[in-house]
């Protein structure tokens, strides 16, 4: 699916997670796993909501400026993960100035409507990256919906992450990418 505003019906129940989740790493695969269990567990949906292009592509962050996966092996990947249900949002200027508070309410609260919203360490949202697992945590208080923020995950010491993979890869150190990614890395063409 693509754009929440895509979403013209209630989904039913739904755990979800919310990310670029470029790469599908051992980190993003935990997440992924976590909540398709979880969505098995409580007979709701596996959701991932994901942006693409993502956002630091758009805004001229990171040393590297390409995707460790195209979309379309993001999306074979989370199918073979078990996720139900993929939205795939268009990351432009106007989604860059909406704030937290706006997008979780008309995204996450008003459109969505999850039970769990499950999402890793380093997950910030909204205007200036403002929204967080705190404020995540604040605004649902109160709700049938939970929020469940995930740890990092480290492999030998170092915590797990899609720019020290872009590195590895463009520094010519394939090999030392596979640890962290759970799998070879590939290039589909």
């Amino acid at each position: 699916m693509y754009g929440y505003q895509g979403v013209t019906e209630p989904l039913g129940p739904v755990v979800m997670t919310i990310g670029t989740y470029d790469g599908l790493h051992v980190g993003h695969r935990a997440i992924v796993q976590n909540l398709v269990r979880r969505a098995r567990k409580t007979g709701a949906r596996a959701l991932v909501y994901s942006f693409y292009p993502p956002p630091w592509r758009v805004l001229g962050r990171g040393q590297h400026p390409y995707l460790i996966l195209t979309l379309q092996d993001k999306i074979d990947a989370m199918h073979k993960l078990g996720v139900d249900v993929l939205i795939t949002e268009e990351f432009t200027p106007a989604l860059q100035v909406q704030s937290h508070v706006d997008f979780a309410q008309d995204v996450l609260r008003d459109r969505l409507a999850p039970q769990e919203i499950h999402f890793g360490y380093d997950f910030r949202f909204g205007k200036d990256r403002q929204g967080d697992a705190a404020f995540l945590t604040d605004f649902f208080a109160g709700t049938s919906t939970e929020v469940r923020p995930h740890g990092a995950v480290r492999v030998d010491g170092t915590i797990v992450g899609c720019s020290l993979i872009r590195q590895r890869i463009c520094a010519g150190e394939v090999a030392a990418a596979v640890p962290l990614l759970g799998r070879y890395h590939f290039v589909s063409g």
